[in-house]
Order: C-alpha cells, then structure tokens, then sequence
C-alpha cells in the first residue's frame, strides 16, 4: 500500500502524534500532483512533496502545529511569488494532526491491500475525514451522510463528484508499482534502501527476523513467514518479484512458484549465468518451457553496471525493475489504443 498509509499507521499504533501533509491542489508547474502526501513528526518526515524551500516550510509548519495545539490548516502558497521557486505553479497544502489511529486508516489500509480504490473525502476546515469505498464507508460520522458518500461514490465510476459542499474527493489507489523483495541478507538490505525511496509499495519477506535492520526503511512493510514460498500464492497481479534469500533451494522454490502463478509484472533472480543455467535444467525437468524460463532474468541488473558490492547490485536492480515497469506501462498503453481504434 501506499508509504504514507503504512508509516502513518505505524505512528498511530506507537502514540506518536504526526501531522499529514496533502498537497490539496496544484495548478502549472509544480514540484509534486495533487494527492501527494508526507508524514512529519517532531523528529522525522516520511514521503516528500517536491523538496526544497515549499517542503522545508510545510516541515516547519506540521512541526509548529504539534507545538501550538492547531489540528488543522489549509495554506495557499504560490511557488513563484512566495518562494522564489522557479516552476511558478501554485498549491494548496493541507495539514492535519493525527494522534490516534482513526477508523478511516482501517478501512483505507484493507482496500488497498486487496487492490481496490478507495475516496478519502476531507474538510478542509476541520479534522473531519471520511473513507469511502463502493459498499462501505468510515469515518467522522458528521461526513457519513447519503450526499457525502454518493458523491465519493460517483468518483469511483469516473464522474468528477460536485464540490460546493466546501469538500474535498479524492481517490486513492494501490500503487501501480508493487515490488516483493525476497531476502534479508546484504544486497536484500542495500535493495529495500534503495526500492524504499521509489513511489511503490514494497514488501520484504524473509524468515529470519533478525536480519531485518530496526528500524525498516519508511514505508516498507515486513513479512516473517515460517514458509517464504507460501507468500508468493498471496501477493497480488502485476508484482515485482525479486529473489535472493540465503538458500538456492528457497530461490528454486520461490521461482518455480512464481513462474506457475505467471501474472508477475518482473521476476529476477540474484545469481550468475552459471547459477540461471542449473536452475533452468532444474525447472525443464519439472516441466516449464523455453518460454518460461523466458521471462526469468538471472543474473539481474541493468547492462553497464558490473560492481558487485551489495549497493552497487542494488542500484542495476532498482534501476532494472523500473525499466521493466515502465515497459509494461507502455504497453499497457498500446494495448488500450489497439482496442479504441478496433
């Protein structure tokens, strides 16, 4: 799910007030769309909304609201004008202090963990939220009227929802980017740094706990299973599998389980030609064909990088698992334009 949906989870659940920071609106050139959002606590700030001076400004802001006791703010700030950024766009910023964990997170965090979009409508004069799906709704019970969820509803089907109502609808999905990362050991640390700083949801499986660094990377989200093949019958279509746990007989294993399943967006394997050869004799015997083994890439990386150290294996990898992203994206695209002119 969504790095600001976990980490702001995680806070809730430990009593850490923090104050989430939306980019409300934005019009012309600006750093970040609207629906972006960071996390700020008194000591750290989770996601980002564009950097430079318009994020350095709302830290300092969400971290005066902590101190003052406001629960709520909306800020116009004009890029240009005010801050002396070069874009010239504008965006309005909404801050609203989270000390609990609210019933809407609940209902945000099961939808987008079962792929399904969700509307988050917001007031943006009070701390009154409310999350809708097509068959349920949580929230401030002063939003959870008929008007309210109809209108989020009518954003689910496509219709832009009609805002004299002084709210604001928005719709938020799973991240279109969804990488599971198997294995704890030194490239698997060095990776999930890297993959933690992309706009995706990553998950990281491994069964020993204790390989896990403490604190995880913000917004990761943490798998122990006694059985890290079982994981692959759970993860949803179209995601990212990469493989390097500390056994070949596991990478075997997890590879087998994701080539039967076959709905993954990539699946990379760490490990030498020689090691792709061995499994691929390994997974013809037990039935798969060239074409199967087509879609395997063992050694992983992009072409060019050839250091071995864990943070350089680490940045091919990343840097791979986009460009396969971004492939599967334009076709996607192709696709959908074939069926319009048919």
């Amino acid at each position: 799910m969504s790095g600001w949906v976990t980490q702001l989870s995680k806070l809730a659940d430990d009593g850490v007030p923090a104050v989430l920071v939306s980019v409300a609106e934005a019009a012309g050139s600006t750093p970040r769309t609207a629906g972006t959002r960071m996390v700020v606590t008194a000591e750290a700030a989770h996601g980002t909304i564009g950097g430079g001076t318009l994020e350095h400004r709302a830290i300092q802001a969400a971290r005066a609201m902590l101190d003052n006791g406001e629960v709520v703010q909306r800020e116009p700030v004009a890029l240009g004008p005010q801050l002396g950024q070069c874009c010239g766009g504008s965006v309005a910023l909404h801050y609203e202090v989270i000390s609990e964990t609210p019933n809407w997170l609940g209902l945000l965090q099961s939808s987008l963990a079962a792929d399904e979009p969700i509307v988050l409508v917001t007031d943006a004069t009070a701390p009154r939220r409310l999350a809708v799906t097509a068959t349920s709704a949580a929230g401030d019970p002063a939003l959870d009227t008929s008007a309210v969820v109809s209108q989020a509803r009518r954003l689910l089907l496509g219709v832009v929802p009609e805002t004299d109502d002084g709210l604001a609808y928005e719709i938020e999905r799973a991240p279109a980017l969804r990488i599971a990362l198997f294995g704890a050991g030194h490239v698997g640390r060095a990776l999930a740094t890297v993959l933690s700083t992309l706009p995706g949801q990553l998950t990281w499986i491994d069964s020993r706990r204790d390989q896990f660094p403490d604190p995880l990377p913000p917004g990761v989200s943490q798998i122990v299973p006694d059985e890290p093949a079982d994981v692959i019958d759970d993860l949803l279509s179209g995601t990212h599998i990469l493989i390097m746990t500390h056994s070949h007989g596991l990478d075997l294993e997890l590879v087998e389980g994701a080539l039967r399943r076959g709905d993954f967006a990539s699946l990379g394997l760490i490990g030498s030609a020689t090691k792709r050869a061995q499994f691929e004799k390994r997974l013809r015997a037990r039935g798969f064909t060239d074409t199967h083994l087509a879609r395997l890439i063992c050694p992983i990386g992009i072409d060019g990088i050839t250091g071995k150290a864990p943070g350089e294996i680490a940045v091919a990898a990343a840097a791979q698992v986009l460009q396969c992203h971004e492939a599967r994206d334009e076709t996607k695209l192709v696709a959908r334009g074939e069926e319009a002119s048919a």
